[in-house]
């Protein structure tokens, strides 16, 4: 187990990028700087951002990458990954989209438990 002083400075290290980085204008990821920039009261019971794109299984990127990991600090996480949808667009293909991310989600989390 990892011990406070270790995770406090993960949620620093990790804030501190995820409010810095600006280049990045893919929908998905600012979602996901949204989050982790207002997870005080989005996740006020996990205060601390663990980790950022990990590894489902190490060093086997083919197995899946998780988005977010959150913890209270004391042995308790939360894993949360991140989906943009479309919900303005229109039409049989954005649609399809959609039903495509929501299925990927249920899977991926069911994979990542």
């Amino acid at each position: 187990m990892t011990n406070r002083s270790d995770i406090q400075h993960r949620d620093q290290v990790l804030r501190a990028y995820f409010q810095g980085r600006d280049w990045d204008k893919n929908q998905e990821y600012r979602l996901k700087q949204k989050l982790v920039l207002h997870s005080a009261e989005l996740l006020p019971d996990y205060p601390y951002v663990f980790d950022d794109e990990w590894e489902v299984n190490e060093n086997r990127t083919q197995d899946g990458k998780g988005d977010l990991i959150f913890t209270d600090g004391e042995g308790r996480y939360a894993v949360v990954e991140v989906k943009w949808l479309d919900l303005k667009g229109s039409g049989k293909t954005t649609r399809t989209n959609r039903t495509k991310k929501r299925q990927k989600v249920q899977e991926q989390a069911v994979i990542y438990a």
